[in-house]
């Protein structure tokens, strides 16, 4: 999932050099390295979320999958030309799905005793950053007009951190009795 996070920074990167794969040198485009970062962070999301003890983090961390598969499927098919449904569905998924998902993810892993503590202010903190930029972006243009770039960069460093979080976290402790008890093996 980190690298999905990584793979997304890079095309945030070459999105703002303004690099253009049809007329520079680079082989590659934001729009191949938002498809490969949804692919590896909806697939990270969905296999990991079984781990989570509360159903709300479940569903939360799943919907965070499914909506990164999504907005990176969005950018994908960007490169098709002419493919109005590339916009839609990035747009729509990146300004209002992902940050709810991410707001409900928060929520369900808020008393998490498998996940880790010291990660649980960051989808708090994407969802923020995300209502922050577009609210900003769409009410007060005159006070701040923040760029792509913010949202995306949060999101590309918030998709690294959740991958590392998940990576660390630790299954349900044992019951006490369940470790009195010898186990078949020991037979």
């Amino acid at each position: 999932m980190s690298l999905g996070g990584v793979a997304w920074l890079a095309g945030v990167l070459v999105l703002e050099l303004g690099y253009d794969s049809s007329q520079d040198d680079l082989p590659i485009s934001f729009s191949m390295l938002a498809l490969v970062a949804g692919l590896a962070v909806g697939w990270g999301c969905w296999t990991s979320a079984s781990n989570l003890e509360t159903r709300l983090g479940r569903i939360g961390l799943r919907s965070v999958g499914g909506c990164s598969l999504l907005f990176g499927v969005g950018f994908g098919l960007d490169l098709i030309p002419d493919m109005f449904l590339a916009f839609f569905l990035s747009y729509t998924v990146g300004l209002f799905l992902l940050p709810v998902a991410f707001l409900v993810f928060g929520i369900g892993v808020t008393g998490s005793t498998v996940y880790p503590g010291w990660a649980k202010w960051l989808p708090y903190a994407v969802f923020a950053t995300a209502v922050i930029t577009y609210g900003f972006h769409a009410l007060a243009r005159d006070v701040w007009d923040p760029s792509d770039a913010v949202w995306f960069g949060v999101l590309g460093l918030g998709w690294v951190i959740l991958g590392i979080a998940i990576a660390s976290m630790r299954g349900p402790e044992m019951p006490r009795e369940a470790e009195d008890r010898p186990s078949a093996t020991a037979r």
